[in-house]
């Protein structure tokens, strides 16, 4: 089976949607729970790392 060639600018519009997407959540989701403290991440001094993630404060 022949499967049709992938355009470029399909590509490139695909990542900067989801580029996009991700800056939103970082606006209002991240970053909100970041500065309460609620969140931390585990990279603190690589906070544009690809393998950042993220861990929930539990207050005692």
């Amino acid at each position: 089976m022949l499967y049709p060639k992938h355009n470029d600018n399909h590509c490139k519009c695909r990542h900067a949607c989801s580029r996009a997407v991700f800056e939103q959540k970082e606006k209002y989701y991240l970053k909100p729970l970041l500065s309460s403290g609620k969140l931390e991440m585990m990279f603190p001094d690589k906070p544009k790392s690809k393998n950042q993630k993220y861990t929930t404060v539990h207050s005692k």
